[in-house]
């Protein structure tokens, strides 16, 4: 069940992204025909396997693993990558940026 939930979860974030399952072996995942039948839940996944596609797709690798049906937390983190158009990077600079900001305002307004 997990290796299908898994799967599911790499072919939803490929089709995000446009991506082929040829265009994937280029960025440095898996053949189309392992892909295939790691999305189709019909093989068990390594952790290896779990960080190439994750590469290939622009993603930590906990990305993968997160299912925001089934978690509270991995549902807040999927609408705050969504809300960035998919760039985690981005979302966790402008987060940072944002709290960083935040606590500079409150250390200036407890010295005033």
């Amino acid at each position: 069940m997990y290796a299908a939930k898994l799967g599911a979860r790499m072919r939803d974030l490929r089709l995000e992204r446009g991506l082929s399952l040829a265009s994937l072996r280029q960025a440095g995942g898996l053949t189309p025909s392992q892909m295939s039948s790691a999305e189709r839940g019909r093989v068990q996944v390594t952790m290896g396997t779990v960080a190439a596609v994750a590469r290939a797709l622009g993603l930590p690798a906990f990305v993968l693993m997160a299912f925001p049906d089934e978690d509270p937390l991995a549902k807040v983190l999927e609408e705050i990558r969504q809300a960035y158009g998919g760039d985690l990077n981005e979302a966790s600079s402008d987060l940072g940026t944002r709290l960083l900001s935040r606590e500079s305002r409150k250390r200036h307004s407890r010295r005033a």
